[in-house]
């Protein structure tokens, strides 16, 4: 729990008048302080409906503890700096975020459907102007802090808790010029005995996707674990969990490149015990009423909705739950898998610890990533896991009678790949 100067006073969201409080100080303009470092860094105060909530200022992620809910990590473990102020573009006095997306939400009549989410470019440049489908679920997993684990929350990721957040992430932000969550459907945790009022308020919420002859066909973006592939006599259909009444059409061909460009997403599935698929896609709805899939991208989640995208981070991931550590799991965004990239950061270390993980055994990747580790300022940890590599290393002890504080300020530790 975060603890705040709000004028002279110390204060949490567990405050019986936090919301009057935080609403008093949003209307005389006070500048919230987060007391996780000293000096302490500056917030700012956003109204969002009724609810106001405190935010870090833009930029300033890396001045507050690793620890802190506003974290942000260096450049080195996450693809969020990338995007930050060109994709996504934050206004403090507003309160809200403005995304651009890189993906189409509708489909002219006559016009092919897109290719779908598309092999990744031979560069390691990454495209920072838009986000992609999979840099749209990065950025909403991490603004919900999905890719945060602490002990305590073993056993309570399920769908209505990750559902929960990212519906709470998306209600200031802004695409296009509309609000983000009128065009994301998340399904509900489906309950037998409330079938008919989820089904009604699907309903209303897709209604904007009835299809007009000869107009351009508004899509929108769906979020879901997936079930099942199966087959029906008119097509290919996708099974989302909690949906088992509504099934998304796929045509043979996206089918075909789905399969190609997430091969290893799909193939890692029965290697990774409890492991689960995550889809985001843009959909429409078809004229006689069947929903229909045009482009999607694939996420593997543990069992705790942590991201992975091998099976040696699934194992490491595995590692730092079982032995109840904190850390925090970098996301990639719009950078492609051919730049390296943290797996994660260790928060309950002194200084925190970066932890990589080498899957590739190629000796261009690995030259990249010893020149990544190189440049950083973190104390690090990596293990050589791919071909020719060996065992997991020993994992940083936890600090004893320490709080983990910024790395950046400390004496730099590395572990060579």
């Amino acid at each position: 729990m975060n603890a705040y100067r709000i004028d002279s006073r110390m204060l949490n969201d567990e405050h019986p008048e936090w919301q009057a409080l935080l609403g008093q100080a949003h209307r005389a303009k006070t500048r919230p302080s987060c007391l996780c470092t000293d000096p302490p860094p500056p917030m700012y105060i956003a109204h969002v409906g009724d609810h106001f909530a405190v935010k870090r200022m833009p930029n300033t992620g890396g001045a507050h503890a690793p620890t802190c809910d506003s974290y942000e990590m260096p450049p080195e473990l996450s693809g969020l700096s990338d995007v930050l102020g060109s994709a996504i573009r934050e206004d403090v006095d507003a309160g809200t975020t403005a995304i651009k997306l890189g993906f189409s939400l509708t489909r002219l009549p006559g016009r092919k459907p897109p290719t779908g989410s598309p092999a990744e470019n031979a560069s390691v440049k990454a495209d920072t102007r838009k986000l992609t489908l999979r840099g749209l679920l990065h950025y909403l997993w991490e603004s919900a802090r999905l890719n945060y684990w602490t002990p305590g929350m073993e056993g309570k990721r399920n769908w209505f808790v990750i559902r929960k957040y990212l519906l709470l992430t998306v209600a200031e932000i802004s695409a296009k010029g509309h609000p983000l969550k009128d065009v994301l459907y998340i399904p509900e945790a489906f309950k037998l005995e409330h079938k008919t009022d989820i089904e009604h308020r699907r309903k209303m919420q897709l209604a904007g996707l009835t299809h007009t002859s000869g107009h351009a066909r508004s899509l929108m973006i769906v979020i879901g674990l997936i079930k099942e592939f199966t087959r029906s006599t008119s097509g290919h259909l996708v099974v989302l969990k909690h949906l088992p009444d509504f099934r998304f059409a796929i045509a043979e061909d996206l089918l075909q490149r789905l399969n190609k460009r997430f091969e290893n997403e799909l193939a890692m599935m029965p290697h990774a015990e409890h492991s689960q698929i995550l889809l985001i896609g843009t959909f429409g709805v078809s004229p006689v009423g069947i929903p229909t899939l045009e482009e999607i991208a694939l996420m593997n989640l543990t069992v705790n909705a942590i991201p992975f995208e091998n099976l040696y981070e699934f194992e490491l991931l595995q590692k730092l739950t079982a032995d109840h550590r904190r850390f925090v799991r970098a996301l990639r965004y719009n950078r492609p898998s051919t730049k390296p990239l943290a797996t994660a950061l260790l928060v309950d270390t002194d200084p925190a610890t970066a932890l990589y993980v080498d899957a590739y055994g190629d000796p261009e990747y690995q030259m990249a990533l010893e020149e990544l580790i190189a440049e950083s300022q973190l104390k690090t940890w990596c293990w050589n896991a791919g071909p020719g590599g060996g065992a997991m290393l020993a994992l940083p002890p936890k600090a004893v009678g320490a709080t983990a504080t910024s790395a950046t300020t400390n004496p730099k530790g590395v572990t060579t790949c």
